[in-house]
């Protein structure tokens, strides 16, 4: 098997409500223009931004893939 891309996926394996590709364009561009505090949260909106911004730091690193619960890889045979 020749590997082409890996996605995590977010936020769990069993039920991905995204997939976002193991690269650090994809994940910075997820961080900044697709992830947000949820609705309801305004008692932990302080918490949750930060731990955004953290997240957004991680992608501009590259490590979202790392710490992602599940990935999904796409290849084809060599």
């Amino acid at each position: 098997m020749r590997l082409d891309r890996e996605y995590a996926a977010l936020p769990s394996m069993r039920a991905p409500a995204y997939l976002v590709q193991d690269a650090r364009e994809s994940s910075s561009y997820f961080c900044s223009a697709v992830l947000t505090v949820p609705p309801g949260a305004a008692v932990l909106a302080g918490l949750l931004e930060l731990l955004l911004r953290l997240v957004g730091a991680l992608a501009l690193q590259g490590l979202i893939g790392v710490l992602s619960p599940g990935r999904v890889a796409v290849g084809r045979r060599a």
